[in-house]
């Protein structure tokens, strides 16, 4: 139960971040839509964190634990009216379906709010989980049904949306949302009012489903457009959303290994907390791990290139400190050459101790391309250096106009394989992309 109470306050802050980050990211044409969903986001946190309360509420007073109460029906109308908004507003009938849900759902809450045997005759805080009886009356029927329909009519909105899209992408997108919110509609419906009486220990797989709903809300406007929003901070709600699976996946599996190891089904706060931070300490790690990871696979795997790692430390060099020298030697590691060259406004860069001559030097700085980002093949068997020093092949570094600023020169191949036509394809990002980095130092 522990787990689930910590399980459920990550869900809060992952659903509630999610909001404010598709609100600040939106577009401006997008603004209002996203403070919508943000409404629908904040009614989902505030449905979480009261049901992390209820499940064990703590031996308090009547008044707080109506409060609680109060707060799980709030947060659901909250979350559903925003759900409803953020579908249907940009059409007539969802603006009047809004102010009406939005009416009803107030005067619901107001209702609880001023008399709790509407909803309830009592609750039991000392049994393992809180026990709520349920006062089957015309108020309990009514917010049933009221959920219910609010759930059909935006719904209908998502429906009508989908029908409506031309763009198969986004259409696409659309169907996986409706298909996260369906289950967990459906599944808070159930948990959270039909079963709340005879199953109070279940009451928290309602608020846990919206993690569902985001999920899929998430890949959708990622994947497929579904709502426009700036690069920054739709990389900032991947972050967001990332982290969060990340954490709730490394505590479920801690709590299966922790149980089958040692048969205690519920571990204290401070072992839940404890393995929480190690698993933060991890997430903050996993930078180091993967860069670790990316160099090892370029140092070690000779057999192929690893262009990504390799255009990612390209840029730090670029930025932290230009030196050609240094980009020749990292390219003869990475690309797994004997050595490589670079040649720019007469200076000779090498990876390494090799020896060529001033004549050699010459020689090769003689040798045009008027096509291409390569030295033809023929050309090279003229140079008597090409075979004295294994050259391999060598490459054209040109400006953003085509004009040639230098050369690249690459030694033997440290492996025995033979250079593919991918191969050559990454050779020529790699050479566009060191003819950038020499141009904007050198104007």
């Amino acid at each position: 139960m522990q787990l689930i109470r910590v399980l459920l306050v990550i869900v809060a802050v992952a659903v509630l971040l999610s909001g404010i980050s598709i609100f600040l990211g939106s577009t401006k044409q997008e603004k209002s839509n996203g403070g919508r969903f943000l409404i629908a986001t904040l009614g989902a946190a505030i449905w979480s964190l009261a049901i992390m309360i209820f499940i064990k509420m703590p031996n308090a007073s009547e008044v707080f634990s109506h409060l609680i109460v109060t707060c799980i029906i709030a947060g659901v109308t909250l979350c559903d009216v925003g759900l409803l908004a953020y579908l249907g507003w940009q059409q007539k009938g969802g603006k009047i379906a809004t102010i009406i849900f939005s009416a009803i759902g107030a005067i619901l809450v107001t209702l609880l709010a001023y008399d709790s045997s509407l909803f309830y005759t009592s609750i039991d805080v000392n049994q393992e989980y809180t026990h709520l009886f349920v006062n089957k009356s015309w108020y309990y029927y009514t917010i049933i049904a009221y959920f219910f329909l609010i759930s059909i009519v935006f719904s209908n909105y998502l429906q009508k949306q989908i029908k409506k899209t031309t763009n198969k992408g986004q259409k696409r997108g659309l169907q996986i949302f409706y298909g996260g919110l369906s289950i967990g509609g459906i599944l808070a419906l159930i948990f959270n009012l039909i079963l709340i009486s005879s199953h109070p220990h279940l009451t928290w797989i309602g608020p846990m489903a919206t993690a569902i709903s985001v999920l899929t809300f998430y890949y959708s406007a990622v994947k497929f457009r579904i709502i426009s929003m700036s690069s920054r901070w739709t990389e900032v709600l991947s972050y967001i959303v990332i982290i969060a699976t990340a954490i709730v996946v490394y505590l479920l599996a801690f709590y299966i290994v922790f149980t089958a190891l040692f048969g205690i089904a519920n571990p204290t706060n401070e072992v839940l907390i404890l393995n929480l931070i190690m698993g933060l300490f991890l997430l903050l790690l996993m930078p180091t791990i993967t860069e670790l990871a990316n160099f090892m696979r370029a140092s070690f795997y000779t057999d192929r290139i690893e262009l990504g790692y390799i255009i990612k430390k390209l840029e730090v060099i670029k930025k932290d400190s230009y030196d050609p020298k240094d980009i020749a030697r990292f390219l003869a590691d990475t690309m797994h050459y004997s050595y490589v060259a670079l040649t720019v406004k007469d200076h000779f860069y090498l990876s390494d101790s090799s020896r060529f001559t001033t004549e050699e030097v010459n020689q090769l700085a003689k040798l045009k391309a008027e096509n291409g980002a390569w030295i033809v093949a023929d050309e090279l068997k003229e140079i008597d250096s090409a075979s004295q020093h294994n050259i391999s092949r060598i490459g054209i570094l040109r400006n953003r106009n085509g004009k040639e600023i230098g050369k690249i020169i690459f030694g033997k191949k440290v492996t025995a394989g033979a250079i593919t036509r991918r191969d050559l394809v990454k050779h020529e990002a790699i050479i566009g992309i060191i003819s950038c980095i020499i141009e904007e130092n050198n104007r």
